[in-house]
């Protein structure tokens, strides 16, 4: 159960941290695609995340990564919010 609630946790810091394109990705926004999707040719790309260590800016863009996140997030939540939910009432699936 600490694990789960905690995983929610770092998936809620994820979503606060990034609010704007968290909002622009759950409503299907399409207007800054072309600020969030396309390579710029600048190099200053990597933000504060160690996985982007091994970003290659010629394939793709940070954003390109922070929505992996954010599709991965969502599945994650429902995940852990359902193994909560069978802690909680004690079922099993």
């Amino acid at each position: 159960m600490k694990y789960f609630k905690k995983s929610l946790k770092k998936i809620h810091d994820l979503t606060v941290e990034n609010h704007t394109f968290y909002a622009y990705f759950r409503t299907g926004s399409s207007f800054m695609d072309n600020d969030y999707f396309l390579r710029k040719t600048y190099k200053d790309i990597i933000q504060d995340d160690l996985m982007l260590l091994s970003f290659d800016s010629k394939i793709s863009t940070f954003y390109d990564y922070l929505m992996a996140q954010m599709v991965t997030a969502g599945i994650l939540t429902k995940y852990f919010e359902g193994r909560i939910d069978q802690i909680q009432y004690n079922t099993v699936v």
